[in-house]
């Protein structure tokens, strides 16, 4: 994992990673796909369901379920 992350919020401090976060929210991005940092070779989605856009659709493989 992104090293001290936990470490630079007890101080007060805003990680690389949610900065990053921050900024893809604030550009309107609807979601991000990020290698994960603690399963190499897996990657995770962050999705702001806030920030779809009308017409965009999530599925949930497997489930059946989606979410617009």
């Amino acid at each position: 994992m992104a090293p001290g992350w936990r470490e630079a919020l007890r101080r007060g401090e805003r990680p690389l990673t949610h900065a990053l976060a921050l900024a893809a929210l604030e550009a309107g991005f609807e979601a991000v796909l990020a290698p994960s940092a603690a399963v190499p070779g897996a990657y995770n989605l962050a999705v702001y369901v806030e920030r779809l856009l009308p017409g965009s659709l999530l599925r949930l493989a497997g489930t059946g379920e989606e979410v617009q």
